[in-house]
């Protein structure tokens, strides 16, 4: 049994510490290997937090294997380095260049009743309210909404005559140009907008895939 058990702490400690250090090493590879690694690294907040508690355990146990999961971690902190970022209200007000961007599907804000709750629409409209962003990324949005986004002066949707998934981008800030961009044999599409922002301008591109 206790050898059954030292083979399986083995087989964890390459598997966890193994995908880790490959998921941080792909990540910096000019060409993707493989393109699962490319999916695994939004997983590394996960893998890290599994190490972690690999390398307690191995700390505990005092195992020979704590190098495995000690260069796994290392290698990841020095690859990505802090993956949060904590504020306090002496950090004072944001920087008067900074802006808020949302980006929502909103799903035709629930108009038929298609999915639970059903006054999503509402609540989403509701939320946008309070948050106030100063540019929104809407997709798949539904016109007859447009009423309560009167409060944003610059637009740019999906042409209605395009037969397409509508897309809108809304700014508080103005648009100097935007277009639409299809994709071949798909009812998705992107939309971009050419945004002025003080002294800069600003390329928002609002992007809905296929899935």
């Amino acid at each position: 049994m206790r050898v059954w058990l030292k083979r399986v702490d083995s087989f964890m400690g390459i598997v966890l510490s193994g995908m880790l250090i490959l998921t941080c090493i792909h990540y910096f590879l000019p060409f993707p290997f493989f393109p699962v690694l490319d999916a695994m690294s939004i997983a590394v907040p996960w893998l890290i937090v599994a190490n972690g508690f690999y390398l307690a355990l191995c700390l505990l146990l005092r195992s020979k294997r704590i190098f495995l999961p000690l260069v796994a971690l290392l290698i990841a902190i020095l690859s990505f380095g802090s993956f949060y970022g904590f504020t306090s209200p002496d950090d004072g007000a944001p920087p008067q260049e900074a802006f808020t961007l949302m980006t929502y599907n909103t799903r035709g804000f629930n108009a038929r009743g298609y999915y639970d709750p059903k006054n999503a629409g509402e609540q989403i409209v509701a939320f946008i309210a309070q948050q106030q962003p100063d540019i929104i990324c809407i997709q798949e949005f539904n016109r007859t909404f447009l009423k309560h986004f009167e409060s944003y002066e610059n637009r740019t949707i999906t042409p209605a005559t395009s037969g397409l998934s509508p897309q809108a981008i809304f700014s508080k800030f103005p648009i100097l140009r935007s277009d639409l961009i299809t994709f071949p044999e798909s009812a998705n599409n992107a939309l971009f907008a050419d945004i002025v922002k003080g002294e800069d301008t600003l390329r928002v591109y609002n992007l809905h895939l296929q899935s």
